[in-house]
Order: structure tokens, then C-alpha cells, then sequence
């Protein structure tokens, strides 16, 4: 692997650890509060919480690691594709006539 691929490799591993991080925090924030209002008696299921609330800022951080994760894809996906260029074989074409 190229060492610039390489790098965007590990940025994109390490968000993917982070996003997992994040979204286990979440789920297991939303565990607990199932514990304590059952589904069928939430008071207001859509809702995330109250700004500054524990479960507002698990929520968003669990969004923005996301986005970085999918950032980081995408740069990944840039980056092979450049090298996949830098590395695809230059042909000369000749073009010959006959008369």
C-alpha cells in the first residue's frame, strides 16, 4: 500500500473506532433509559433531549462521529483512486497510414 494511502487508511480506521465508540455509548444510554420508561410508556419517543441534556450530547456526538467517518471514507476512496491513476500503465498509440 502506498504510504499516503496508508495514512487515509488509518485516519479512516481510527474514526470507524471512534464511531463504534460513540454509537455503543449511545445505544447503551438508550438502554438505561428503556430501563427506566418502558417503550410503550415514553412520554415523547421522538425526542433526544433537552439541550445539554447526557442524552443530547451522546446523540451528538454519535452524529458527528459519523460524519467524520464518512468524511475519512470518502478521502479514503480519493486517495485509491489516485493512486490506482498514478499506477495505471501509459501506452503510446502510433497511428500509421498506408498509401
Amino acid at each position: 500500500m502506498h504510504k499516503d494511502l496508508s495514512a487515509y487508511y488509518r485516519l479512516l480506521m481510527m474514526t470507524h473506532r471512534r464511531f463504534l465508540i460513540a454509537d455503543e455509548a449511545w445505544r447503551a444510554a438508550q438502554a438505561d433509559m428503556h430501563a427506566i420508561f418502558p417503550a410503550h410508556q415514553m412520554p415523547f419517543s421522538g425526542t433526544i433531549g433537552a439541550p445539554g441534556s447526557r442524552m443530547r450530547r451522546l446523540h451528538d456526538a454519535r452524529t458527528d462521529a459519523l460524519l467524520r467517518l464518512q468524511t475519512a471514507h470518502e478521502k479514503f476512496t480519493r486517495a485509491k483512486a489516485r493512486s490506482a491513476r498514478r499506477r495505471a500503465p501509459k501506452y503510446e498509440v502510433f497511428l500509421l497510414t498506408v498509401q
